[in-house]
């Protein structure tokens, strides 16, 4: 009896330390899986973020664009106007040469 019993501790002791290695093998691919599904998932947040980053980018470039047809647009009513009161100026001068003219 002491010596079957001694084989079932032994055998017992034997399934344990088979358990041990088996769990520290399975942490260890747990651990890998995890920090590949890390390093997959912060690929997607990194790409997620790119894509909002080049949205946002379109977007003020967009802006900015429309807001550069504005100034042109603005740019080129200020030089009509200009062309107008240079026209109006010389109009104005040569109405005051004639009345000066007529004075003397």
């Amino acid at each position: 009896a002491r010596d079957e019993a001694s084989k079932e501790v032994s055998e017992a002791d034997r399934r344990h330390q088979q358990v041990l290695r088996d769990c520290e093998r399975l942490e260890a691919q747990l651990a890998q899986m995890r920090k590949e599904e890390a390093s997959k998932s912060d690929g997607a947040g990194d790409a997620a973020w790119m894509q909002s980053e080049v949205d946002r980018l379109r977007a003020a470039s967009a802006d900015m664009w429309r807001d550069l047809a504005g100034e042109r647009a603005e740019n080129s009513d200020l030089k009509e106007e200009l062309t107008d009161a240079r026209k109006a100026m010389r109009e104005a001068e040569g109405q005051a040469r004639c009345a000066t003219e007529k004075l003397s």
